[in-house]
């Protein structure tokens, strides 16, 4: 390994350190509740928000006969409304044995929370609903969490979100938010969202800080690396997924004649695509795709973000292709 590589991976955990090390939860829901699209698997994104919160300082009188201390002759306004907000920045990858799980870092600057950070784990659920739905685990040196990130399709390109939390950390308890999510071309996703923050002190326990916090922000994701498969039900055990680069470069299957009791199916489309089946793994093919099947199997076909389930049989020939409308239709052709 050269001298500045490794000089490159020892700044880059040193970084990654100092962040968790003095972590506190992030204020905008993050990173926001839509999944990567099925194309990519990976996202980073960055966010901006700003809000009020409702705040107690140790020159608070309250504090003074807390900490036996004398406050004779002083008086502040309890409670006293400060701005807050922060800048915060992920980044998430796709991981599990057909990338439907997704882990990242957390990170942000800004006040109250100062310099932050932390790490997460996300299971999305696996389901036929267009609703999507996970559950997020998140850490980070001063507070550990639970978030229930919630994705409700309003159209092709737009959702409606929101991820409650609930977390052992300084300057949240409870988080309640409600966004919008609007998809940005084929590589980009803006994220809207405003929230409520409230806990983060008790009685036995102050730090310091606001216990009550509104806030609002914006945030944009970029997706980019490797097309993950379709996120549909769980299929019986299957010959594991290996993402290979070649097996991701655009390909037709040679030509050839197929093994005893084997027989060959073709799918074609006026452009490029992605094709899975039952024996059949997850790649991309030029236009169209031969296969050799020993039984009728289910196929997944993806293009432009949508995929559609079919029924494949050796011999057959299928004709798939992506309407104006974003809805896919695959047609048995005639021998």
């Amino acid at each position: 390994m050269k001298y500045s590589q490794a000089f490159s991976r020892l700044l880059v955990l040193f970084g990654m350190a100092w962040f968790i090390l003095w972590a506190c939860a992030p204020m905008m829901s993050a990173p926001p509740s839509p999944r990567i699209p099925s194309e990519y698997n990976k996202e980073l994104g960055y966010g901006l928000n700003a809000g009020v919160g409702d705040t107690y300082f140790p020159d608070d009188p309250a504090w003074c006969v807390d900490m036996a201390s004398d406050c004779s002759g002083t008086t502040f306004p309890s409670p006293r409304w400060q701005p807050v907000g922060s800048v915060q920045l992920w980044q998430r990858f796709a991981v599990g044995a057909r990338r439907h799980n997704e882990t990242g870092l957390l990170l942000q600057a800004g006040y109250p929370t100062l310099l932050s950070g932390g790490a997460y784990y996300r299971i999305n659920t696996v389901n036929d609903w267009p609703v999507q739905v996970g559950h997020q685990f998140e850490a980070g040196g001063l507070w550990l969490g639970y978030s229930l990130p919630i994705a409700v399709p309003l159209s092709d390109k737009a959702w409606l979100t929101t991820q409650p939390s609930i977390r052992v950390s300084v300057f949240s308890i409870v988080q309640v938010p409600v966004g919008m999510s609007l998809q940005l071309g084929k590589r980009s996703r803006l994220d809207a969202e405003v929230g409520l923050h409230a806990g983060g002190q008790s009685d036995d326990y102050r730090l310091g800080g606001h216990w009550l916090m509104l806030y609002g922000g914006l945030a944009l994701s970029h997706q980019f690396g490797r097309p993950t498969q379709p996120f549909r039900n769980a299929t019986p055990a299957r010959k594991k997924l290996n993402l290979v680069p070649s097996l991701l470069r655009a390909k037709e299957t040679p030509v050839g004649e197929p093994p005893e009791g084997v027989g060959n199916a073709t799918v074609s489309s006026q452009s490029s695509f992605y094709l899975e089946c039952d024996t059949v793994d997850f790649a991309k093919y030029k236009q169209r795709a031969r296969v050799q099947i020993e039984r009728e199997q289910r196929c997944t076909f993806t293009q432009g973000g949508r995929s559609h389930e079919f029924r494949l049989r050796p011999g057959s020939h299928f004709a798939c292709n992506l309407s104006d409308r974003k809805t896919i239709s695959c047609v048995e052709m005639a021998k």
